[in-house]
């Protein structure tokens, strides 16, 4: 780890431990004038993904799962572009980002807070 950095902002490498593969969706519109999105894989890194918190709430009579969770990744040129419109897999579960934080600006790791169960995807 660089020694510059505050210890918070700095991950061993042993801790990011699960495959993420970040999407980006294209819009395109079918033939009756729906909309149709498709997700595009962009990238795959090694991440940690750290859950944070977990709620069950009511739509209808449907009970919808949401996790809050923290992902977080090494800063690159890839991951630069991350924002709230892609969206985060690991495994099966996708996870949609609501924020992109590059931890005190350091450049060296991002943390997304992200939405599982209940998703655009």
């Amino acid at each position: 780890p660089r020694e510059d950095l505050p210890v918070s902002v700095t991950v061993n490498a042993g801790q990011l431990d699960r495959r993420v593969a970040f999407d980006a969706a294209t819009v395109t519109r079918g033939a009756s004038g729906e909309e149709r999105v498709a997700w595009t894989e962009l990238f795959t890194v090694w991440g940690a993904v750290l859950p944070v918190t977990g709620r069950e709430r009511l739509n209808g009579a449907q009970v919808l799962a949401d996790m809050d969770t923290r992902i977080r990744i090494r800063y690159s040129s890839q991951s630069a572009v991350l924002t709230p419109k892609h969206r985060a897999r690991v495994g099966s579960t996708i996870y949609n980002i609501v924020s992109v934080v590059n931890l005190q600006s350091a450049g060296v790791m991002l943390e997304l807070l992200c939405h599982s169960g209940t998703n655009q995807g």
